[in-house]
């Protein structure tokens, strides 16, 4: 177990660990794990593949600068090599409900207010500027989508009119 291996390399909050549970939720490949320590203070600790490590610091990263700005995001706390070929990361850890199956129950002036709150930090995320070798989204974005339509064009499969969507696919562009 990872966790086992982060205290053997002395990492002081999975050391204090007074509880550590492991989430099951998400769609990462990371190992996630909550855990307590002796104050009730809580952390998430991640552990994932080496080759992913430098794109992982550069969140690291970035997330910083989001607190920087005041975003209501996971303070970065620690990053670094566990192992051979694991890497870890250490995040505050946030509190709450799973936002599919909770904003339904509320009302639409509460899920107003909150979809205000999340612009107002969405905003915020938005006066970061991305590195100069990163292509603009759009760009990305109509990449991905030719990959598909390329894809599609030579599955073997055809649908209906897929000319009118294949056109409209290219005229975002």
């Amino acid at each position: 177990m990872k966790i086992i291996t982060a205290r053997q390399n002395n990492i002081q909050i999975v050391k204090d660990a007074a509880n550590i549970e492991e989430i099951s939720k998400g769609f990462s490949p990371d190992k996630k794990y909550v855990i307590t320590n002796a104050n009730n203070e809580k952390y998430l600790f991640r552990t994932g593949d080496i080759k992913e490590y430098e794109r992982k610091k550069i969140e690291f990263q970035i997330l910083n600068e989001m607190v920087k700005r005041n975003v209501q995001v996971q303070r970065p706390i620690e990053i670094g090599i566990l192992e051979e070929g694991v890497c870890y990361s250490i995040f505050s850890y946030l509190e709450g409900e799973d936002a599919k199956k909770l904003l339904p129950t509320y009302s639409p002036k509460e899920q107003y207010d909150i979809g205000i709150e999340a612009g107002k930090d969405l905003a915020k995320m938005h006066t970061y500027e991305a590195p100069n070798d990163i292509l603009p989204w759009h760009e990305r974005a109509m990449k991905k989508h030719s990959k598909y339509v390329e894809a599609y064009k030579t599955c073997g499969i055809k649908i209906k009119n897929d000319d009118k969507i294949i056109k409209f696919i290219y005229k975002l562009n």
